[in-house]
C-alpha cells in the first residue's frame, strides 16, 4: 500500500479475548521483558513499516520484531494487548510510543 497509510479502527476487548477482556492482567500479561531500548527500537520499526504499508489489523510487524529480537512472542503480545495494543498500529500508538528508558 505504497503512498498511503491505512490505520485500523480501534477495537474494544470482547469476551473472546479472555484474559484481557476485562482489562485485568493475568499470567504473562502482568509484565514485559522488553527493555526500554527494545521498546524504543520497536517504536521506530513500527513507525517505518506502518508509514509504508499501513496496518492490517494484526500484530504482523510486532511479531516480526519480537521474533528477530529472540523474545517470547506470545507473552509479550499478551502484555501489549493488556496495554491497548490490539494490532500493530495500536501497539505503536498505545504501547511503544512512550520513552521506556
Amino acid at each position: 500500500m505504497a503512498g498511503s497509510t491505512r490505520w485500523c479502527a480501534p477495537r474494544l476487548p470482547t469476551t473472546e479475548d479472555s484474559d484481557v477482556a476485562v482489562r485485568r492482567p493475568r499470567g504473562d500479561a502482568r509484565r514485559r521483558s522488553l527493555t526500554g531500548r527494545q521498546m524504543n527500537e520497536l517504536y521506530g520499526y513500527l513507525e517505518a513499516l506502518l508509514k509504508r504499508e499501513g496496518c492490517d489489523n494484526t500484530h504482523r510487524f510486532t511479531r516480526e520484531f519480537l521474533e528477530s529480537s529472540g523474545l517470547a512472542v506470545e507473552p509479550e503480545l499478551a502484555w501489549m494487548r493488556h496495554m491497548g495494543g490490539w494490532c500493530d498500529c495500536e501497539v505503536y500508538v498505545n504501547v511503544a510510543w512512550a520513552d521506556w528508558d
